[in-house]
């Protein structure tokens, strides 16, 4: 054998005979009706995938329909597995146009006599809304017609999508299952492999999931790969049907390496070599052998040869393998190979130029021999391939052998990349975060955020910026410098539940900002608190009303006293909420500039008074206050009296309290969120 690179694709499969013939046994079957899913579990680099390609070639010539599910490398594709899985059944190849591919979806589907499930794949597809003729013949409902369709979004923009826009897992689960209903009633066998199923989005775990409750009455094997990782739940979708791959014994080792070598046997010192620094991991036994032919260390003797090694030396071991492979690669396979490590699986060809600083052309004859060598692979075609390693392990080799600096200067080139929107794309803000992140850089992660939020409220999508101010929580509390920022979002998300009524939440958020305690968050956190647990409300307050001195242009703090005065009446002491209230009002006086805040003590003392059981004494408090709102045009505080007249329950009243208080309180973002309600 020679010293070109061993692809683990190509290499011999060693001691999976057993694992093999179950599974064969397992598809026949299915073949006969008795549909069941099975698994491959085990590391990386032990030949799952290599055993469930072996698997699908031998069917595919026994004229199985075989369905190749690549799952790693989707997490900023959440849907391509299921997209891969829709073109294996439905015939649909990846190089086809958009028009063409919309046209094949038709065809398929109305040949299964199952057009009615046209509009669902168009939307897993993101396909841009058919016209013309074409829209007529395919008769798509009204709903789904190109008015109400989303844009359709490319490929390279995946992330963020709501899974509203391609319907439901459970949806597209039913949708699935009625074509492989439709396939196999045909006497049509089918497997589908679905390989790293543990990397999948939760949507298309969900999908599998759900196919492998129906696969009983189909002639169907679904065969899954993943890792000891996988979510216990998952797992336990295949209850024991689970085959473990384990590392190849020694002997099997050392078998392995003389295949490679073309070799009868291995001399004793080798094969133990061998076997103590790849432990019996198929793809290091592999990557081994070929770092000791390039330099030049093996020799065979004899008519039945014997490998042996030719001279001594320190060896690399275990992921260390992997790096000393890619050293003996070309200058600009082995840059490209480092930019994808810590692009990471499911990277794209623009990403792999920013990074690597090579024009598309020497970028994309890299891709073409890696891909070749056996290095990476591809999903898709054109601007929608997405490429991966083909093993997680050499991946993670990879990445972790450069240089902790070098490693981090590349995320933030990637960080920047992605946080820079060009060509009409559109920012991809986990991509962004993750790198920055990784590059231990959260302030610009944080700049995203705000990117992000920018663009959302442009959008008037309201659940995103929700999202993003979460999102934005999160980050900040990673760094302990960022607890201004922390705060700043906590108050932002905070106040937008204040604004939706939602005041639980509201305080819940509210306390994530209180690390540095800004006194307007713990403020706010206590007027919430009104409607959630008034007795903590009491305390807090106390708190701040004491912080924030009494003043002409300290209108939170009138606010803060008639919350206190109310939170004490809530808990039970309606003598120290009437005592405040009136020393308030003494303070107060016919001092000019006060006059906002003595209507909202006096309606608040009214509604003590009121709820204590004294209406009479109420009654001239509440018309006072009603008449200042309304002089002010404050319908709001007109309203709020009103309820209080007709008795309607303290919790409805604290609720209409609130709304009242903290409006101007809040930012531009809740007020949009109360602006809207008032309008709905």
């Amino acid at each position: 054998m020679d010293a070109d690179h061993i692809s683990a694709e190509r290499a011999p499969l060693i001691n999976r005979e057993a694992e093999r013939q179950a599974i064969l046994n397992r598809l026949e079957e299915a073949r006969n009706g008795q549909g069941a899913a099975l698994a491959i579990e085990g590391k990386s680099g032990l030949g799952k995938s290599r055993l469930a390609r072996e698997v699908a070639a031998q069917a595919q010539r026994e004229g199985v329909r075989v369905a190749f599910v690549p799952c790693r490398g989707s997490t900023y594709h959440p849907d391509q597995p299921l997209v891969e899985l829709a073109r294996a059944l439905l015939d649909i190849k990846p190089d086809l146009g958009p028009e063409t591919t919309l046209i094949r979806i038709e065809q398929a589907l109305g040949d299964l006599l199952l057009p009615d499930l046209i509009p669902a794949f168009i939307r897993l597809f993101r396909l841009p809304p058919a016209t013309g003729i074409l829209a007529e013949k395919l008769v798509l409902p009204r709903e789904e017609t190109s008015e109400e369709q989303p844009a359709p979004v490319p490929a390279s923009e995946e992330d963020s999508v709501p899974p509203s826009a391609n319907g439901t897992a459970d949806g597209l689960g039913r949708a699935f299952g009625r074509v492989l209903d439709v396939l196999t009633e045909r006497s049509q066998d089918v497997l589908i492999i679905v390989d790293d199923l543990d990397q999948a989005s939760e949507r298309a775990q969900a999908v599998i999931s759900r196919l492998i409750k129906g696969l009983q009455k189909r002639r169907l094997l679904l065969l899954a790969t993943f890792s000891p990782e996988i979510a216990p739940e998952l797992r336990g979708a295949f209850g024991g049907a689970v085959l473990t791959l384990d590392p190849l014994p020694r002997e099997q080792t050392a078998e392995l390496g003389a295949t490679l070598l073309k070799a009868r046997s291995l001399d004793p010192s080798l094969a133990g070599l061998l076997w103590k620094h790849t432990a019996g991991n198929p793809l290091l036994v592999i990557a081994l052998i070929e770092v000791l032919q390039k330099a030049g260390r093996i020799k065979r003797e004899g008519e039945e040869p014997v490998a042996s090694l030719s001279s001594d030396g320190p060896l690399p071991e275990g992921r260390q393998i992997i790096p000393a492979v890619v050293n003996h690669l070309p200058t600009g396979q082995r840059l490209i190979l480092a930019c994808a490590s810590v692009l990471g699986d499911g990277f794209r060809v623009g990403a792999l130029k920013r990074l690597s600083g090579q024009d598309y052309e020497n970028v994309e004859a890299g891709l073409l021999k890696l891909m070749a060598d056996g290095w990476l692979e591809k999903t898709g075609e054109g601007r929608y391939a997405i490429f991966r390693f083909s093993n997680r392990l050499a991946r993670e080799a990879l990445y972790h052998s450069l240089p902790e600096q070098h490693r981090a200067s590349l995320h933030r080139q990637a960080g920047d990349y992605y946080a820079t929107p060009l060509g009409g794309y559109r920012l991809r803000i986990e991509q962004a975060i993750h790198h920055y992140l990784a590059a231990e850089d959260p302030r610009h992660a944080l700049g995203v955020i705000e990117l992000a939020l920018a663009q959302a409220r442009r959008q008037g999508d309201l659940d995103q910026v929700v999202t993003l101010y979460q999102r934005g929580i999160e980050l900040a509390a990673t760094d302990r410098s960022l607890t201004a920022e922390q705060a700043r979002f906590a108050e932002a998300l905070g106040d937008i539940y204040v604004a939706s009524g939602d005041y639980k939440s509201a305080a819940e958020v509210y306390e994530l900002g209180l690390s540095t305690i800004p006194l307007r968050l713990l403020s706010k956190l206590g007027l919430v608190l009104l409607a959630v647990d008034p007795a903590r409300a009491v305390n807090i307050l106390m708190q701040v009303t004491a912080a924030i001195p009494e003043g002409q242009s300290s209108d939170l703090h009138w606010r803060l006293e008639a919350a206190l005065v109310w939170a004490l009446a809530l808990s039970g002491r309606a003598y120290e909420a009437t005592r405040r209230s009136r020393d308030a009002l003494g303070v107060l006086g016919d001092t000019v500039g006060f006059g906002a805040a003595r209507t909202l003590m006096r309606g608040t003392l009214g509604m003590v008074l009121y709820y204590q059981g004294d209406p009479l004494d109420a009654h001239s408090h509440l018309e006072s206050a009603r008449a200042g709102w309304g002089a002010r045009g404050e319908q709001e505080g007109v309203m709020l009296i009103n309820q209080v007249l007709i008795a309607m329950p303290k919790e409805d009243v604290t609720r209409a309290w609130l709304r009242l208080v903290m409006h101007p309180l809040l930012t531009p973002d809740a007020r949009l969120v109360g602006e809207r309600q008032k309008v709905s």
